[in-house]
């Protein structure tokens, strides 16, 4: 949720989000606050992140799938459920 409103549940959706760690620039929903938060979980762990804007989208916010926007400046709340962790990939 973005300052209280519900924008993006993947679970609903049916599809989750996949991101690289360590990837710069980030892409998508991938943030700062985000890597922060997940380096120490494990397969199968939840955890609700609450990320203040200098760790999350900044000044410039960010476009969500399905047009949904995150505006500069929000805190950001995530809840996290690591479903699975892929060795990194490193050819392109």
């Amino acid at each position: 949720s973005v300052d209280g409103a519900l924008l993006l549940d993947t679970k609903k959706r049916g599809r989750p989000i996949a991101f690289v760690f360590g990837r710069r620039p980030f892409q998508g929903l991938q943030c700062e606050g985000l890597e922060e938060g997940v380096i120490s979980m494990k397969r199968g762990g939840v955890r609700k992140l609450v990320i203040p804007p200098e760790l999350a989208f900044g000044e410039e916010g960010v476009s969500l799938p399905g047009g949904e926007r995150v505006p500069s400046g929000a805190t950001v709340e995530m809840v996290v459920e690591i479903q699975e962790i892929s060795p990194a990939y490193y050819g392109q």
